[in-house]
């Protein structure tokens, strides 16, 4: 015999959904969990970027002794006052040249400060205008070097060849020397000022 139940009584109850409020709760879960593991992340991320841009400046103060070991002078174009030490900035026409005399490329000037066209320094090209070379608009010629925040290196010669080079040249609150350098490298890396915190440096 077949049992039929009453019509009033459903076979099947429907699913329940979730609630507003239960939706909210695993999302500020997400949104938690998530803060807690980008924290460590960007972190992470800034000090690859931090190594990267220092191994640069690295690189530029050994490709400065090289060409001082090769040809008793420093890279250089202009007049060098040998009295005191000369700071340079690898960005418009002077920090082009002198970048130019480094890679082997002599600058459009009559200059040959390197006249066996020695590759001292090489570097990639800057990708979205970060950390590398950035060229200009005809993508031929260089016109800055630049750490990932988009910085150009400043670097401070020993053209008075005294052995000394003061950071006072970076930081007018220290005096700080360094001995026996050709050169010192640095940007102000993430905070883009000098103020010794996340400044990346050769030293």
């Amino acid at each position: 015999m077949t049992i039929t139940p009453p019509k009033h009584i459903k076979k099947h109850h429907a699913a329940k959904g979730f609630t507003l409020i239960e939706i909210l709760v695993v999302m500020a879960i997400i949104a938690l969990l998530a803060g807690i593991a980008l924290g460590p992340l960007m972190d992470f991320l800034d000090r690859g970027k931090e190594t990267e841009s220092k191994k640069m400046a690295t690189d530029l103060v050994f490709a400065i002794s090289q060409f001082k070991d090769d040809y008793d002078y420093l890279p250089y174009v202009g007049t060098l006052d040998s009295s005191t030490d000369t700071k340079v900035v690898t960005e418009g026409e002077e920090g082009a040249k002198f970048l130019a005399i480094l890679m082997g490329k002599e600058p459009d000037n009559g200059d040959a400060l390197n006249d066996k066209g020695t590759e001292y320094f090489t570097v990639k090209r800057a990708k979205g205008g970060r950390n590398g070379l950035v060229y200009d608009s005809s993508d031929t010629k260089v016109t800055k070097l630049v750490d990932h925040w988009t910085n150009p290196f400043t670097i401070v010669l020993d053209t008075d060849q005294d052995g000394i080079i003061l950071e006072t040249e970076f930081y007018s609150d220290s005096t700080k020397k360094h001995n026996k350098d050709t050169a010192l490298v640095a940007t102000p890396g993430k905070d883009r000022e000098f103020n010794h915190e996340h400044d990346i440096k050769s030293w």
